[in-house]
């Protein structure tokens, strides 16, 4: 009879994992952060932007994309 491929036990161990970081990270973040949380996503990041901005009085938004950014330094040692 054929063993069970590892792959399922990898996997168990990985969700293991995500749930305690989870469990232990998520009291750290605060309401307003969207990026890498279960149940969250940029749908509801654009959304709560657009009620906070309904809100308030909003001079000026920026929006900045880092693409790229760091591909002056890729050489350097800390992005080995």
């Amino acid at each position: 009879m054929k063993s069970p491929s590892p792959r399922w036990r990898t996997r168990l161990v990985q969700r293991a994992v995500v749930e305690v970081l989870n469990a232990v990270y998520e009291a750290d973040f605060r309401g307003l952060s969207y990026g890498f949380r279960p149940g969250r996503g940029p749908h509801q990041a654009l959304d709560a932007l657009a009620a906070g901005i309904y809100r308030k009085k909003v001079n000026w938004v920026l929006d900045a994309d880092i693409r790229g950014f760091l591909d002056p330094w890729s050489h350097c040692s800390f992005a080995d």
